[in-house]
C-alpha cells in the first residue's frame, strides 16, 4: 500500500492519476449528494403538494355543503308556504261544512222533524 502511495506521489503519471482519481471522486460525490438532495426536494415538494390538494378538495366539500344547505333551506321555506296554503284551504273547507251542517240542522229543527236523519239528509251525507 505504501509503494502504491510512494508511487502515486514520486511520478508524474502518478500524481496524474491521482488528481484524475481524487476528480471522479468529486464526481461521484457530487453526484450522490445531488441525487439525495433531488429526493429530498422532491419528498418535500411532494409532501406540500398532498397538504394543498387535500386542503383543496376540503374547501370543494365544504362549498358543496353550503350549496345543499341553501337549497334545502329553500325547498323548506317552500314547502312551509305550501303547507300554510293548504292549512288556510282546509281551515276554509272545514268552516265551509260547519256552516253547511248548521244550515242543514236550522232546516231540520224549522221543520219539526224530531229524528234526526231522514232519506234526505241520508243523501245529503252520501253526496259526493
Amino acid at each position: 500500500m505504501s509503494a502504491i502511495l510512494a508511487w502515486l506521489l514520486t511520478t508524474k503519471l502518478g500524481r496524474a492519476l491521482g488528481v484524475a482519481g481524487l476528480c471522479v471522486l468529486a464526481v461521484l460525490g457530487f453526484r450522490l449528494w445531488l441525487a439525495a438532495h433531488d429526493a429530498s426536494t422532491r419528498h418535500e415538494a411532494l409532501k406540500g403538494y398532498v397538504l394543498e390538494s387535500r386542503l383543496a378538495a376540503a374547501e370543494a366539500k365544504q362549498a358543496e355543503t353550503e350549496r345543499q344547505l341553501a337549497a334545502g333551506r329553500k325547498a323548506l321555506s317552500q314547502y312551509a308556504e305550501l303547507l300554510a296554503a293548504e292549512q288556510a284551504k282546509s281551515r276554509a273547507a272545514d268552516e265551509a261544512l260547519e256552516q253547511e251542517i248548521a244550515a242543514h240542522e236550522k232546516e231540520t229543527t224549522s221543520q219539526g222533524r224530531t229524528c234526526p236523519i231522514s232519506p234526505a239528509d241520508r243523501d245529503w251525507l252520501l253526496k259526493p
